[in-house]
């Protein structure tokens, strides 16, 4: 099959304008599931990565590192096509800390990402570390499966649910509203709204209409 880099970018074709968006990741991903994004050419470009999951884990599983972000691109997206958790622990730390080298050598690069992974406790630590650079925001991915109950210092994301918001309880909170017709914010790409992306809204929990 040939060597396949364990990471691959996406610079164009997508909502969220001058950010690029990392496209590896393990085989347990929402990419199986479901074909809204992966068959939307606009949203996200993933159909090359599809096929890859086999050679990714080893990549991980080898220690290749992340190169460099590319150049000219002030936001990244980690992980859009799945999560920080590997079948091997030792390999989701290794991936988590990677992340965190990557991210203190580009101080001027926004990351953010959404995650279910705060339900492992052995990664957390590793998680609170990387949320802890002042450019990196991570928010917590939750549904049904994951529970509503975060860590302290967390803040919600995820795609609604019925009863998603009465479950969570907040008082503030925004919905994406790149797809609403009837709001000034539609068709707005992510770094222009930057809700999810700035680490000073990163308190804000962030929702997406169901797909």
């Amino acid at each position: 099959q040939g060597k396949t880099k364990m990471i691959k970018f996406q610079l164009k074709g997508s909502k969220v304008g001058n950010t690029t968006c990392h496209l590896s990741t393990n085989k347990s991903t929402c990419i199986q599931e479901c074909k809204y994004c992966y068959n939307d050419p606009i949203l996200l470009r993933w159909k090359n990565v599809g096929k890859n999951y086999d050679n990714v884990t080893q990549s991980i599983i080898n220690r290749e590192k992340i190169p460099p972000i590319p150049k000219n691109k002030v936001n990244c997206r980690i992980s859009i096509n799945g999560d920080f958790s590997f079948d091997n622990i030792d390999d989701s730390i290794y991936y988590i800390m990677e992340w965190y080298r990557v991210a203190s050598e580009h101080e001027n690069v926004n990351f953010f990402s959404y995650t279910k992974s705060w339900k492992d406790k052995k990664l957390l630590p590793y998680l609170n570390k990387l949320r802890s650079l002042k450019n990196v925001t991570i928010r917590a991915s939750v549904d049904k499966t994951t529970g509503y109950k975060i860590p302290k210092n967390w803040t919600y994301s995820g795609i609604l649910e019925n009863n998603t918001l009465d479950k969570i309880k907040v008082k503030k909170y925004f919905i994406c509203q790149f797809n609403n017709k009837k709001s000034k914010l539609y068709k707005v790409p992510c770094d222009k709204c930057k809700i999810c992306i700035s680490k000073k809204l990163s308190h804000i929990p962030v929702f997406f209409d169901e797909h």
